[in-house]
């Protein structure tokens, strides 16, 4: 029987990769694309934490690709819309990273992405 995956775990690869890029030579030497893949784990991070939640309080959660717009949705009623913002941010810095390739990313949108991450998950439970 395997262990259920914490996606908090790409939240903490997002940071850890942002704190060492400038420090190990591995992250130096392929910066830009570490510093994406921070920004695209830092996204699915956030995603899959609120994702959970909501099938948690609402029961089966689709796993269409419209399960973006249908968390998204859920996050504006019920968080409101600062967290909805965060997290359309977030996704879009994602989509720019995964996707976009003639746009550079630096440590700033690295740092932003992580931050982002960090406040959307910071208080789910409180809500």
């Amino acid at each position: 029987m395997s262990k259920v995956f914490d996606p908090a775990n790409f939240g903490k690869i997002a940071k850890e990769i942002v704190e060492n890029v400038e420090s190990n030579a591995v992250f130096r030497e392929n910066r830009e694309a570490f510093l994406r893949t921070a920004i695209s784990r830092a996204y699915y991070s956030a995603f899959l934490l609120v994702r959970e939640k909501m099938r948690l309080e609402v029961g089966i959660v689709s796993k269409s690709p419209e399960v973006h717009r249908e968390v998204m949705d859920w996050v504006y009623k019920k968080f409101g819309e600062k967290k909805y913002q965060m997290l359309l941010n977030l996704r879009f810095m994602r989509n720019d990273a995964d996707y976009e390739l003639e746009k550079s990313v630096d440590i700033n949108d690295a740092k932003l992405a992580v931050e982002l991450f960090r406040r959307i998950v910071g208080n789910l439970d409180s809500a």
